[in-house]
C-alpha cells in the first residue's frame, strides 16, 4: 500500500462530504426493504426500483413470509415497471423461501445471526445475488458487516483520479475483490482520521464510514462524474426523482463545479 494513500482517500471523502453533506439514512427502508431494493435495482434506475418497493409495501409484500406465501403474479404486478420483472418476481419469492428455510424470519435476523465471513459466501449462492448485491445487503441492511460496496459508479470515479495508486485491473468488473479490499484497507489504516468526524453513535464506525463513502461516490457520479459529458467545472445535475435526500444537492447557489475537479485526471474539456 502506498504510504500516503489512506490519507488521500480520507481527504477525498472529506471533500465529497463537504459538498453533499452527510445523510445517516441514505438508503431508505427496513432491512427487508433494503434487500428488496438491492435486487430490484439491478439493471434498473433507482427511482423505478424504489417505487416498486413502495408498491410491494402497499400490497403488504415486504416481509419474507408474505413474499414466500404470495402468488408470483401478485409480486410481478407490484414490481411490473422494473427491468426483467417476471424474473425478479420469481427471485424474490425464491430468496424469501431460502432465508426462511435457514430459520430466519427477516434479513435483520439473518444478518444478526453470523459473521461476515460466514454469511457472505451463503448470500452469494442466492438467486440474483452477485458480489455488489451481496455487499450492499450486508452493509446497509444490518449494522454488523463493514464491507465496501464496489459498483460502476465507484469504478468510474476512482478510474478518473490520479491521487490513488490503483492497478488498472482493480478498476474493471473482474477486479471487484481487489478494489473492495484496497478501499477497506485504506479506511482501516486511517481510522483515527475518520474518528474526528461525526458519525451515528448507534452504528459501528467502519460500517458508518463504508456506507457514507459508497453513498458519496454514488452522489458524485449522479451529479457530476457522468459517464459521458461529466460536469467538472460547472454546476452538477440537480435532484434525483423521488429521493428527498438528494433534492438540495448541486443547487445553483451552492454548486459551481465538481468537488474533486482539482484531483481528477479525466480530460475536463470533455464536458
Amino acid at each position: 500500500m502506498h504510504p500516503e494513500s489512506p490519507r488521500q482517500l480520507f481527504d477525498l471523502y472529506c471533500s465529497l462530504r463537504e459538498h453533499f453533506g452527510f445523510a445517516p439514512q441514505w438508503w431508505p427502508g427496513t432491512p427487508d426493504e433494503i434487500a428488496l431494493t438491492a435486487i430490484l435495482v439491478q439493471q434498473c434506475s433507482w427511482d423505478v426500483a424504489w417505487d416498486a418497493v413502495l408498491q410491494l409495501r402497499e400490497s403488504r409484500l415486504t416481509t419474507l413470509a408474505a413474499l414466500a406465501g404470495a402468488e408470483e403474479q401478485h409480486i410481478h404486478q407490484a414490481i411490473r415497471r422494473v427491468t426483467f420483472g417476471p424474473t425478479k418476481a420469481k427471485r424474490l419469492q425464491q430468496i424469501a423461501g431460502l432465508v426462511l428455510e435457514r430459520g430466519k424470519t427477516s434479513f435483520a435476523e439473518l444478518l444478526n445471526s453470523a459473521s461476515t465471513t460466514e454469511l457472505r459466501p451463503w448470500l452469494l449462492t442466492l438467486p440474483g445475488f452477485g458480489r455488489e448485491t451481496t455487499d450492499a445487503v450486508l452493509l446497509y441492511a444490518g449494522n454488523q458487516h463493514p464491507v465496501f460496496v464496489v459498483d460502476a459508479y465507484a469504478r468510474r470515479v476512482f478510474s478518473r483520479l490520479d491521487s490513488l495508486p490503483l492497478p488498472d485491473k482493480a478498476l474493471k468488473p473482474a477486479g471487484y475483490e481487489m478494489l473492495r479490499t484496497f478501499v477497506e484497507q485504506q479506511v482501516r489504516s486511517a481510522l483515527p482520521l475518520y474518528r474526528q468526524l461525526e458519525f451515528p453513535a448507534d452504528v459501528p464506525l467502519e460500517v458508518a464510514i463504508f456506507r457514507d463513502l459508497h453513498a458519496q461516490l454514488v452522489e458524485l457520479a449522479r451529479h457530476h462524474c457522468h459517464r459521458n459529458r461529466p460536469r467538472c467545472q460547472r454546476q452538477g445535475a440537480v435532484g434525483w426523482p423521488g429521493y428527498a435526500i438528494c433534492e438540495n444537492h448541486c443547487l445553483p447557489e451552492i454548486c459551481g463545479r465538481c468537488p474533486l475537479s482539482e484531483t481528477c485526471d479525466f480530460p475536463q474539456d470533455a464536458e
